[in-house]
């Protein structure tokens, strides 16, 4: 472990980037010590955090990282931030020891080959450890078979349940008088996803079982972890299928979103089968006694998540994790016509509702830089939508790459069946998935259940992947489904209680540093079931509304006040900064840089939670002329910094936001749109100089824009960037005296794989001369082929 202190007045980020220098410094070659640092903790005394060796950023850029530096807490979810208290708890020599050899997960390869380090959170470790307390005491006292000997974990949608049932499930499976663990999902789509994460914590751990007599097969072998899906195993009970000896094996059942799989007979035809077991379920949104159910026919018993399992083991509420930083607060919007609307108007109002997404899209989705779903009431009205959308397509107006999926019930299995649609909905979904086909190069069908459920398989990837822009549902999608880049739910339908916060959480995942909320665009009044299920699912009738929504756009705007005072609004906040840096003057001095730097900071936090409210284009106080040129002196000053640090150290301790310079994205296209549209020289420079994307690029870009060639269309940008890419390459392979062929192939597998960090491994040292392996004169020649490649990487846009 490695900590990383700084003093109290200094920005806890910093420590953070002081770390991910010491990486670009070459910490991490060789075998030095640094290689075997599993985690970090950062603190500037009065915030304290920690965060694994490869943080669980899914490989976005260092600064997005960040978000994924957790805090350690208390029993009762209570954020431990001052050092000296975080220091006797964390690192207790049980706690420190516990979470480096028992609660870090070292990932499968991903595609690139490389193995991610994850460190749970401390709610993580917490619920873990009751889990295996329990089967502990089952075991210990002869309780397998005991109703509600297990017991629930509470743990809100989308902090990470999965990560907490496999270490659950894993450990579990190794304990004293543990036969079998099996992890039971609801539906095929959990099932995949589930198998999918386990598998990329543990390559191989389960298997993947297709029906009801493969699942019986592996119960009887060796496989000792199990995911299948409730109706799976419903089937196989059903059949009385459980050979004799499982009967009377010692089994776990870890029942993953347990509030939706246990209804009906499902629950008493598996306890029935098995005579040693232990019950334990994961769910974001437990049922409680306002949500009674019949659990067996003739006997009433309200089927409430304690009823089946067992108390309650460990709860972390949608309040406990907006607080730390976990999940992300919401923005609920009421709009459109609302549904009470006479039925003889319903399609006027889906029609009217279809034309504020398409005009509104990029605003709720920060320009398309993530996507969204629809969900609507009923079947007709998903095609009513999707109808609507193509029409509005045909004028122009909303071209999204958009699937609609929806399905009743199919087999007793657990599996999507087309035949189980009316004919009419199985004809419009059949044109629907003709449609994706064409867009997608793909070939499923509606001719029987596997073809479809492919679709539906990639619809989920293909979601995840940012390929798609809108996905159109009914009730598929709107629990369960993790996606970290979908943002926005249009909603069009009633929702309540688990059901309003399960489809809402679907929004709400960590990403980037540019996604700070999960966006809520609602056609109908939520607002009382919204109350309702604040209350039952904060942990707390008080929950605290504020923090779970944030601010309205007025309260961000012109400000608000609380408990703690009154709090200045963005409008109030950009005018101030405007009298003190006005436009084109100059920065004297070092504190007037870093005022700057801080304030500019602020400025881009605040416009970039208002930027997804489609009015505040409209009034934002600083003009995007302005605003493109404060862009370009803050980046100015950043770059000054990274190159001669020791002249403005003051700067140092800005923690820089350029992920948020993004909110407006300028590429090649809009530089030559402007040229085209009689832009000056001045406008172009502006506009490069406010993007971090392009000023690399601004010498390739001028001299593309002086070829004649350029303006009489002769040649793509794209062509003569590749074209001078080359000539550059050859230029650093020929000064350096790079071995040509492997230099090239290098970089050829760099542009291929989009790999951020190409140096380490054995391929880059294989493209430098023959030299001597001792001495500096090696290590400094290293060094400057990698900055020189870096440079070239940037200036002609290698990645991506």
């Amino acid at each position: 472990m490695h900590c990383e202190l700084k003093k109290r007045d200094v920005q806890l980020k910093n420590a953070f980037n002081q770390i991910d220098r010491y990486k670009a410094q070459a910490f991490c070659d060789g075998m030095g010590l640094f290689n075997f640092v599993q985690i970090f903790v950062i603190s500037n005394g009065g915030d304290t955090r920690y965060y694994s060796n490869t943080v669980e950023g899914d490989g976005r850029a260092d600064e997005d990282n960040f978000k994924f530096a957790c805090r350690w807490t208390d029993q009762k979810n209570r954020p431990i931030k001052d050092l000296s208290e975080f220091s006797q708890a964390f690192f207790n020599k049980r706690t420190l020891l516990s979470i480096l050899t028992r609660y870090c997960v070292f990932t499968a390869k991903d595609e690139k080959g490389e193995r991610r380090l994850l460190v749970m959170r401390p709610y993580q470790i917490a619920a873990t450890e009751k889990v295996l307390e329990k089967i502990n005491q089952a075991h210990l006292n002869g309780k397998f078979g005991a109703e509600r000997q297990g017991g629930y974990v509470w743990h809100t949608t989308g902090s990470g349940k999965t990560l907490t049932s496999f270490k659950a499930a894993t450990l579990a499976s190794e304990m004293e008088g543990v036969d079998k663990v099996l992890v039971v999902v609801d539906r095929q789509d959990l099932n995949d996803q589930t198998i999918e994460e386990y598998n990329k914590y543990r390559e191989g751990c389960v298997d993947f079982t297709l029906n009801s007599r493969q699942l019986e097969a592996q119960l009887e072998n060796d496989d000792m972890i199990i995911v299948t899906t409730i109706q799976k195993l419903n089937a196989l009970c059903r059949r009385k299928k459980i050979p004799e000896k499982v009967r009377n094996l010692n089994c776990i059942f870890i029942f993953d979103e347990c509030h939706r799989s246990q209804a009906g007979t499902m629950h008493s035809n598996i306890v029935n089968n098995f005579k040693k077991y232990l019950l334990f379920g994961f769910t974001g949104t437990p049922i409680f006694e306002s949500d009674r159910k019949t659990l067996s026919e003739g006997k009433e018993i309200e089927a409430t998540t304690p009823n089946i399992f067992g108390g309650l083991l460990h709860e972390y509420t949608i309040v406990h994790a907006i607080n730390d930083g976990t999940v992300l607060p919401f923005q609920y919007s009421l709009v459109g016509l609302d549904a009470t609307t006479p039925r003889a108007s319903e399609n006027l109002r889906i029609q009217a509702n279809a034309e504020y997404i398409a005009w509104n899209f990029g605003s709720y989705t920060h320009k398309g830089r993530y996507n969204s779903i629809l969900a609507a009431e009923s079947i007709e009205a998903a095609k009513k939508y999707w109808a609507a959308f193509k029409s509005l397509e045909e004028d122009g107006l909303g071209n999204f790459k958009m699937a609609i999926v929806y399905s009743a019930q199919g087999s007793d299995e657990g599996e999507i069946d087309p035949e189980a649609e009316r004919p009419e909905n199985r004809a419009f979904l059949k044109e629907a998935i003709s449609e994706y086909n064409r867009e997608f190069g793909c070939s499923f069908s509606m001719e029987n259940a596997k073809s479809f459920q492919e679709y539906y398989r990639n619809v989920s990837k293909k979601m995840r992947a940012r390929e798609l822009d809108l996905l159109i549902v009914v009730n598929m999608f709107l629990t369960g489904f993790d996606s970290k880049c979908l943002s926005t739910l249009w909603v069009d339908k009633n929702l309540e209680k688990h059901n309003l916060i399960q489809a809402f959480s679907r929004t709400n995942r960590i990403w980037d540093s540019t996604k700070d909320k999960g966006i809520i665009v609602s056609f109908r009044d939520l607002e009382e079931k919204l109350n309702e299920s604040l209350a039952m699912y904060g942990s707390d009738a008080k929950a605290d509304k504020g923090l779970i929504f944030g601010r309205s756009y007025r309260e961000l705007m012109d400000g608000w006040e609380d408990k703690d005072g009154a709090h200045k609004g963005y409008r109030q906040t950009a005018r101030e900064f405007q009298s003190e840096f006005p436009v084109g003057e100059d920065l004297i001095g070092e504190r007037a840089k870093k005022k700057f730097a801080d304030d500019w900071n602020e400025i881009l936090k605040k416009s970039n939670l208002l930027s997804t409210f489609p009015e505040f284009e409209e009034e934002d106080p600083i003009s995007p002329r302005d605003r493109e040129t404060y862009n370009g002196t803050y980046l100015d000053l950043r770059d000054q910094f990274r190159v001669c640090p020791e002249e403005d150290p003051d700067l140092a301790e800005v923690a820089w936001e350029v992920k948020l310079l993004s909110q407006k994205e300028i590429g090649v296209d809009y530089i030559l749109n402007l040229c085209a549209k009689g832009g000056t020289i001045e406008d172009v420079d502006r506009a490069i100089d406010s993007s971090p994307a392009l000023r690399p690029q601004k010498a390739v870009i001028l001299k593309y824009l002086e070829d004649p060639g350029a303006h009489e269309g002769k040649e793509d940008f794209s062509d003569f960037r590749r074209r001078e890419r080359e000539k550059a390459l050859d230029r650093i392979i020929k000064e350096a005296r790079l071995k040509p062929e492997k230099a090239r192939e290098f970089c050829r597998e760099w542009i291929r794989t989009q790999n951020p960090d190409p140096f380490t491994g054995s391929a880059f040292p294989d493209i430098l001369p023959p030299m001597s392996f001792f001495g500096e004169g090696r290590g400094k020649k290293k060094a400057e082929v990698e900055a020189a490649l870096q440079n070239w990487a940037e200036t002609y846009a290698v990645l991506g």
